[in-house]
């Protein structure tokens, strides 16, 4: 958890952002399993319901991103808590784009064949497992978990033979 500051507001600031980022992270980790959802399916219900999430991704984006400015503005943040503001607006870009992908493949379920089904079962497979380590991640502020939990994906989509991946340190 990140240290607490002699200024209250600052804190409040922080804490919120990050309350707004677990709960970004949360929406678009249940906009990723309902899109993959959908894909078995094809239902039409649930194909608006990806569609109503990444309207909230993207308000939830907005919010932190407007947040993260104010505690710039307000409290010029050195060194280490600038560097947790700037990551906090990276990860809501970053989520905002999985957010995208998501409704994409929703909406491209309406139309694909069986095949691009099993394509697309691995890598969101994948996907969900970083996406959920991040959630974690972003709740504790634990870097090191997400970055771990990176290269075990990265290693899990270059082949069998690399799955075993040696442990990861931050």
């Amino acid at each position: 958890m990140h240290e607490s500051h002699t200024s209250s507001d600052f804190d409040a600031m922080l804490g919120r952002a990050q309350e707004l980022l677990v709960q970004m992270a949360a929406r678009v980790q249940r906009q990723l399993e309902d899109a993959v959802t959908c894909l078995d399916s094809r239902s039409i219900l649930l194909i608006d319901q990806v569609l109503r999430h990444e309207a909230v991704i993207n308000e939830l984006e907005r919010a932190i991103d407007a947040l993260a400015g104010q505690i710039i503005a307000r409290h010029t943040p050195a060194a280490g808590d600038l560097r947790l503001v700037l990551a906090f607006i990276k990860i809501t870009t970053d989520l905002e784009r999985i957010g995208d992908e998501a409704k994409k493949i929703a909406l491209r379920a309406r139309t694909a064949g069986p095949r691009e089904h099993v394509e697309l079962a691995g890598m969101a497979k994948l996907t969900r497992e970083l996406v959920h380590q991040a959630l974690l991640a972003i709740e504790h502020l634990d870097a090191g978990s997400v970055a771990e939990a990176a290269v075990r994906v990265l290693y899990a989509t270059r082949g069998d033979h690399l799955r075993h991946a040696p442990p990861f340190s931050v």
